[in-house]
């Protein structure tokens, strides 16, 4: 990967958007068909700003930064062993 500005560029919105109700219909290979890589950013980001609930959940956001700052090693095991002991749920 040797793009610079991945997600800091944006892509073109109606392809981002088009991918977006490609995938809400299940059609997973218009990810394959895209050939521009900020387009592909575009749409993990907007996926992941649409989410119901944040990747980190807002009790635990705290404790995830000061683990961060750690290193990344260290958030890693954290958030492994967080959700391991939290999958139920």
């Amino acid at each position: 990967m040797k793009t610079d500005g991945l997600y800091r560029a944006s892509g073109n919105l109606s392809q981002v958007q088009k991918i977006r109700l490609q995938v809400d219909q299940n059609n997973l290979t218009v990810l394959d068909e895209e050939e521009d890589v900020h387009v592909l950013a575009g749409a993990l980001k907007l996926f992941f700003r649409e989410l119901k609930e944040p990747l980190i959940p807002y009790h635990a956001f705290n404790k995830a930064l000061k683990a961060s700052s750690k290193s990344i090693l260290t958030f890693t095991v954290i958030a492994f062993v967080y959700n391991f002991y939290n999958r139920e749920n």
